[in-house]
């Protein structure tokens, strides 16, 4: 253990020699090279100085050809540096040169900056950078300023107009009608949405708007704020006053555009989310702007301009229905598919199923466009529920318009629908199967759709969205139920006045063309009798098939009514001698019932039925078998001609009045033969038995 200590301390010694002799040996040779260490440094700061002459002399032609390739970030960092040396040393002759040729360079190099700040085809992040440079090389702030905003304006006015020069795609996409479950799938409707998004569509202008001019827009708004911060009021002014210049031509493009698109309402909704996000963006750049309040602008133009089209796609369809509905009434068809048949009852029903199924449909794809706008517009929400429930309303009155333009001069001036289908002609059935569509609307339409808008629109009873509902619910609904309702009294009206008035042209014609002073002693009804009671028979069944009321059984003749009848006759006579008292008692009740019968309103409401229409055209017609007869004169064949006619005529009308219309029909009988004898020369009647066995002849041998 002793040795190997001694022999440390031995090595230890030995090191501190090697040590001494390196130190000492280093210091020889630092004192050696010391004299050209000084002269390198020296030599290495000349050669610096002359590289920094040799970058100034050489300053001029490369600040010349970076000019040139338009290298100018790099030209005007070489300036900027060089600049405070050159000024400094300007006493120099060879210095003072470059700095003249420098600046000459420089000035050129400014003039083609400020030439790129106009054009418009240069991006915003190129013109800020340009704008950037001259700020360095010491350009005033004000002009710089304008210039860019007035690049950067018609730059995004031009971006705007080459999109705005592509046409509105004419061609309507595929309507998105509901799908069965088993039908539906994420996919098929991303593919929907990819198929539609072309050019000329709306979502094509939303998405390319976009990408250039809404970036473009973030780009300027954001570079601006770096060049001239916004902290300094007119900076901020001028940026807001350009901000809203070009978003009011981008808003009332946008507008348009989306105004002539045909879209479905789901790919409409998504165009509308991407906007809204786009000028959200913008807002919260530059709050004071208002970009939110423009979204909501062109979010509630576009969502009202869409549920007009919409609706008036749905009025046109329910004309549309009308117009096959009246093609069917006056077209040629076959006996099995003509007015009357089950065929065509069927029709009529179908039709009024239809326009409340295009109705329904309609709504349902109007759903996803309005329900999304409480996302958007949380704020004014129920005002597009209520523009639903309006628009529902004027459909409705839209359906009772069209069904009275035929005979009302008066229709709106803001239906251009009904201009091509007001000047039909309506035919009678036609007109009933009109009184059935709006009975149908009354009873079961109307509220079906009130059904269907509550479900789509107003499915969790929101506060706003329900009192708005409610109100339509309670006062709207049933005045569309009561207009309804006046509308199918009106068209059956219309038609007992129509079928009236052409009977009663048929009686006036037979009364006018008979020569009653010359007539042969009656053996048979005359034909115009006929003609007319084959007419009542053909509304009859008309009407039948149309309410779907069965056919009464035909009743047999009342001999009481002959009998009255020939006492009206015979009270009508007027013999040489007095009268006596019994004949003036029954004149003056025979005097009574023609009173009663003056009263009776001839042109006035009808009841939704059979027996009320077809009493209707009885009546019409009778008056005006009445009033022909008071224009003539009569011998005592023709007379008793009238007899006959008449008796056949209440006879065959009993089977298609109501028991109680057989009243009026007793007394107006009574008052045209009553008028007839007074007109007589010789009011001499025909025996009863006679006149009752000519009916019945001829009532056994008649076929209708």
């Amino acid at each position: 253990m002793k040795t190997n200590v001694d022999s440390m301390e031995e090595e230890m010694t030995s090191l501190t020699d090697n040590m001494e002799a390196i130190t000492s040996s280093s210091g020889r040779i630092d004192e050696h090279l010391s004299q050209r260490r000084k002269k390198i440094e020296k030599l290495v700061g000349v050669r610096k100085l002359l590289q920094k002459l040799q970058w100034l002399f050489d300053l001029p032609h490369t600040l010349l050809r970076c000019v040139e390739m338009e290298i100018y970030d790099r030209a005007v960092t070489m300036y900027t540096k060089s600049a405070p040396i050159l000024k400094r040393h300007k006493h120099l002759a060879s210095l003072s040169t470059i700095k003249d040729d420098c600046e000459k360079i420089i000035a050129r190099l400014k003039e083609q900056l400020k030439n790129k700040l106009h054009k418009e085809e240069i991006s915003s992040s190129k013109l800020a950078e340009y704008a950037a440079l001259l700020l360095q090389l010491g350009e005033a702030a004000e002009p710089l300023r304008t210039s860019f905003l007035n690049s950067r304006r018609r730059g995004l006015l031009r971006v705007l107009s080459v999109i705005l020069d592509t046409p509105v795609s004419a061609e309507e996409p595929e309507d998105e009608r509901p799908k069965r479950s088993d039908e539906t799938s994420d996919k098929g409707s991303s593919a929907a949405t990819q198929r539609e998004i072309r050019p000329g569509t709306a979502l094509w202008y939303v998405t390319r708007l976009s990408e250039t001019f809404i970036y473009e827009l973030e780009e300027v708004i954001r570079a601006y704020t770096v060049l001239f911060p916004i902290s300094v009021r007119e900076n901020k002014q001028n940026l807001l006053e350009f901000a809203r210049e070009v978003l009011n031509e981008y808003c009332n493009a946008l507008k348009a555009r989306l105004k002539e698109s045909h879209l479905t309402f789901k790919t409409f909704t998504v165009a509308l989310e991407r906007m809204h996000g786009d000028l959200s963006r913008l807002h919260r750049a530059l709050p004071e702007s208002q970009m939110k309040d423009r979204a909501k602008e062109i979010i509630e133009h576009t969502v009202r301009t869409q549920l007009d089209k919409a609706m008036m796609k749905m009025r046109t369809g329910m004309i549309e229905h009308l117009r096959l509905l009246h093609a069917r009434c006056t077209g040629p068809s076959d006996p099995e598919t003509a007015p009357g048949s089950a065929a065509f009852n069927e029709f009529v029903t179908v039709t009024g199923h239809n326009i409340l199924v295009d109705l329904s449909v309609g709504l349902t794809e109007l759903q996803p466009l309005v329900e999304a706008q409480k996302t958007f517009l949380r704020d004014s929400s129920t005002v597009f529920v209520s523009l639903v429930l309006g628009h529902v309303a004027d459909f409705f009155l839209t359906l009772n318009v069209a069904a009275l333009s035929h005979f009302d001069d008066s229709k709106p001036k803001n239906m251009p629908e009904l201009d091509k289908f007001s000047p039909l002609v309506p035919t009678g059935s036609y007109i009933i199967s009109l009184v059935r569509n709006c009975s149908y609307m009354e009873t079961r339409g109307v509220d079906k759709i009130v059904s269907v808008v509550h479900d789509l629109f107003v499915p969790n009873e929101e506060a706003q969205d329900a009192e708005t509902f409610n109100h339509f619910q309670r006062i709207i609904a049933p005045d569309l139920i009561k207009n309804t309702r006046e509308t199918s009294q009106k068209l059956l009206r219309y038609y007992t006045e129509i079928n009236g008035l052409k009977v009663a042209q048929m009686i006036r014609k037979g009364v006018e063309t008979a020569n009653w002073l010359a007539m042969r002693e009656p053996r048979d009804v005359r034909l115009a009798i006929e003609l007319v009671i084959k007419e009542v028979a053909a509304v009859y069944q008309e009407l039948t098939v149309i309410f779907g009321e069965p056919t009464r059984r035909s009743p047999t003749v009342d001999s009481a009514h002959y009998r009255r009848m020939k006492t009206a006759a015979a009270a009508g006579t007027r013999p040489a001698g007095g009268v006596t008292g019994t004949k003036r008692v029954m004149e003056l009740n025979m005097n009574m019932d023609r009173l009663f019968a003056h009263k009776l309103q001839t042109f006035g409401p009808v009841a939704f039925s059979r027996g009320a229409v077809v009493a209707g055209i009885v009546k019409i017609m009778l008056k005006t078998f009445y009033e022909c007869v008071r224009l003539r004169t009569f011998d005592r064949n023709g007379y008793q001609q009238m007899q006959v006619d008449t008796g056949f005529l209440s006879s065959m009308l009993r089977d298609y009045l109501e028991p109680d219309d057989l009243s009026i029909l007793d007394g107006l009988i009574e008052e045209v033969l009553v008028s007839t004898s007074k007109r007589c020369l010789d009011p001499t009647p025909m025996d009863q038995s006679i006149v009752d066995n000519l009916c019945e002849a001829k009532r056994a041998k008649f076929a209708i």
